[in-house]
């Protein structure tokens, strides 16, 4: 028997016990159903080509052809059902009428097989590789057409569930039963060539092998880590093979080497596929991992947006009534109403200083969900950053810097500094920088000073209060993020001038971050900025 006979054979047997062992391990799986019937399928294409190696006799030749090319009409309707079903689709209107046309067609060219020349007219002389070729029938050509019309659009479903499949396992499965396919196909349809007077050795073949056998893998839901495990599973499989039928064709003692050889090659095969396995299933894990980290951080980003646009309604809401308040109070101080007892004016003033309060509070809200929403945009422009930003700052903090007996200095080049920022917004960054300092420094002072850097000015704003410890470093930046010093010496605010004064930061293409040397120790908060 020659070695081209020979993978004729192997491919049928493989392809009978692949299809059975996916039968059995899922009998009621409608796709294991079909793969089943679709290996049976390449079984009998395979053995009928054998078939025709083996036989000397032309009448049998032919019969062999015409078992051959049974397999050969079913194959493409089991695999596009496959396809199908593979993805989800059998139920669906259109490809339940397509299945029905395909099975009337295979009827009508099965049928034509063995009823006058229609598809094959007789078998012409053997090639030199023992292959007996047909003059083929006018009913062959419509065949082919319609075998390659399957086969393509098959792909082209398998192709498009690819790319919609969201489920990692069942992208993988599919992804490796279209390069599978691929090969497959590629080799097998070589078998056409045959019958139009173009000669070679059948040993496309082996192809059909590892696509069967690794296809069947991947339904099973085995090894689906990846095209480089099948990659590797497939040329390890094929020089298997080929080292196994080589040493049955070699002489005496030279075939004990053989099978010597070949199974050093199978235990160092097993060692390669095993690290290969055990690598691409890391990398599957990890993949599972990632996907979930994507899904868990849209799902954070989305209820990120959905209070910051609640903190919007809700704080306007809230500032709709303080305003009002705020309009009243004001007309009864100044006596619109009638003349007020001393005494209730100043309980009126406590009332109106917190009124102011949660004025402020309800604008910090609003100006963080504006931040968080993108609803604010920085209208860039070059600034002095002294003259325009940090002296006007302290002079309007002056007041309550002396009040609480602070020192106060700032530090600044002999040249003025001009940084290409938003006016407003740098404004209110230092705003709430000079404002975190002073509620935080009971005794002591405040510094500022300005250095001047390649392309951008450092700002330090330094202050001798009560210091933050390595955790509120960490939290002091996000929203709501108050060190416990906030909570202790100032339960007024809401913890979100720091977090505005980042998101500032950001928009104007700057960083800021803050240093202490720990708790009772003072901080300091940098901010750099691009100079022009």
């Amino acid at each position: 028997m020659s070695p081209y006979t020979l993978t004729c054979f192997i491919t049928g047997i493989v392809a009978g016990v692949t299809g059975l062992f996916v039968f059995l391990k899922e009998r009621k799986q409608q796709l294991n159903q079909i793969w089943c019937f679709l290996n049976f399928a390449i079984a009998i294409w395979m053995l009928g080509l054998g078939g025709t190696l083996v036989v000397n006799d032309q009448n049998i030749a032919l019969f062999s052809q015409r078992i051959l090319y049974i397999g050969t009409i079913l194959i493409p309707v089991l695999f596009f059902q496959f396809c199908v079903v593979l993805i989800g689709k059998q139920r669906e209107k259109n490809f339940i009428t397509l299945f029905k046309i395909n099975t009337l067609l295979v009827i009508v060219f099965v049928f034509s097989l063995f009823v006058g020349d229609l598809f094959i007219k007789y078998v012409k002389p053997r090639t030199p590789f023992g292959y007996w070729p047909i003059e083929v029938g006018w009913l062959y050509y419509p065949f082919l057409l319609w075998f390659f019309l399957n086969v393509i659009y098959a792909f082209i479903l398998l192709r498009k569930n690819i790319k919609k499949e969201k489920d990692i396992i069942k992208r993988k499965q599919t992804d490796i039963i279209f390069y599978g396919a691929l090969i497959g196909f590629i080799a097998g349809s070589a078998n056409f060539l045959l019958d139009f007077n173009i000669v070679f050795p059948p040993l496309h073949n082996l192809f059909v092998i590892s696509y069967l056998f690794f296809t069947a893998l991947a339904i099973t839901r085995y090894h689906l880590f990846g095209i480089k495990v099948i990659l590797t599973e497939n040329l390890v499989g094929i020089m298997g093979i080929l080292l196994l039928i080589f040493s049955f064709l070699l002489p005496g003692n030279y075939r004990i080497f053989g099978l010597g050889v070949f199974l050093l090659f199978c235990l160092f095969a097993y060692f390669l596929l095993k690290a290969t396995y055990e690598e691409s299933k890391r990398r599957e894990e990890a993949e599972k991992i990632s996907i979930r980290e994507r899904a868990l951080r849209k799902r954070a980003e989305k209820l990120a947006r959905l209070k910051s646009e609640f903190l919007a309604m809700s704080s306007h809401q809230l500032r709709t009534p303080p305003t009002s308040i705020k309009g009243y109070l004001s007309l009864i101080l100044e006596g619109r109403y009638g003349e007020i007892p001393n005494q209730i004016k100043e309980v009126l003033k406590k009332v109106s200083q917190a009124n102011e309060r949660l004025i402020r509070i309800a604008n910090q809200f609003l100006r963080a969900s504006n931040l968080e929403l993108g609803g604010l945009k920085p209208e860039l422009k070059e600034v002095a950053l002294e003259k325009e930003i940090l002296e006007p700052l302290i002079e309007e903090f002056k007041p309550k810097i002396e009040a609480k007996n602070l020192y106060f200095k700032l530090e600044k080049p002999e040249e003025p500094t001009k940084v290409f920022v938003d006016l407003d917004q740098v404004k209110e960054i230092f705003s709430n920088l000079l404002d975190n300092a002073l509620k935080y420094t009971p005794k002591g002072g405040i510094e500022i000073s300005v250095k001047k850097e390649e392309k951008s000015v450092l700002v330090a704003v330094k202050d001798t209060g009560e210091g933050l410890s390595q955790e509120e470093k960490l939290i002091i930046f996000e929203s709501f993020g108050k060190g416990k010093a906030g909570y202790l010496h100032w339960m007024e605010g809401a913890g979100l001038g720091l977090y505005i004064a980042r998101k500032l930061v950001e928009l104007n293409k700057g960083k800021i971050w803050a240093e202490s040397e720990g708790k009772g120790r003072g901080s300091t908060f940098f901010v750099a900025l691009p100079l022009v």
